[in-house]
């Protein structure tokens, strides 16, 4: 299925293999996808199509959106703890530099003013 290259993560990539390895889905989208180039419609064929997909996404939604919502708290935590390294890296970098220019002007301060009293 087409879906399924599109997806970037795990989660969706299985939902999407959920909802197509039933048989009813499966044999909905063939009937749709044989279809596709005719002209007319059949009741049958749109019966199908609105049952068998609509009964298991009935059925599994709530399953698929929890995984789904899963999945997001977990990238919002990863990207949460990013975002505090990325901070504590930034900070640590500062208050070296602070350190070191703290000592350098310190040392060139007192050379100077030694130079200076002569």
């Amino acid at each position: 299925m087409n879906l399924s290259r599109r997806t970037k993560s795990k989660k969706g990539a299985n939902v999407i293999k959920c909802i197509t390895s039933d048989k009813g889905v499966e044999d909905a989208l063939s009937s749709a996808n044989a279809l596709l180039g005719s002209i007319g419609r059949s009741s049958s064929i749109a019966a199908n199509l609105s049952n068998n997909p609509g009964r298991h996404i009935r059925d599994h939604g709530y399953t698929y959106q929890e995984a789904i919502t899963e999945e997001i708290a977990r990238i919002q935590k990863i990207r949460e703890s990013q975002i505090l390294l990325i901070s504590f890296i930034r900070t640590t970098i500062a208050s070296l530099m602070i350190a070191v220019f703290d000592d350098v002007l310190q040392v060139t301060g007192n050379y100077f003013a030694k130079w200076a009293a002569f």
